[in-house]
């Protein structure tokens, strides 16, 4: 598990900081962990709006500082148990 937390942010780390960027970013984070789209998105809604889905993500985390956004995410992995 520790594993797949140091995989699940480098694709928003590393991207553009733009909306079709982000986008593309949060898909591709989980299939480079073999696991669906639609699951990364979920556990983005949830760590990041507190919500399972909502409005398109990517634009508002355009509209938010990336840092703030990764900082974010990486204290939510850090809170789930090994």
């Amino acid at each position: 598990r520790f594993q797949t937390r140091q995989k699940i942010t480098p694709q928003l780390e590393a991207c553009e900081w733009e909306a079709a960027a982000i986008g593309a970013s949060i898909p591709q984070a989980a299939r480079d962990l073999d696991l669906s789209p639609r699951s990364a998105f979920k556990v983005a809604y949830a760590a990041l709006m507190g919500t399972e889905k909502g409005p398109r993500l990517a634009p508002i985390l355009a509209e938010m500082e990336k840092v703030e956004i990764i900082e974010l995410l990486h204290a939510c992995l850090r809170c789930i148990p090994e």
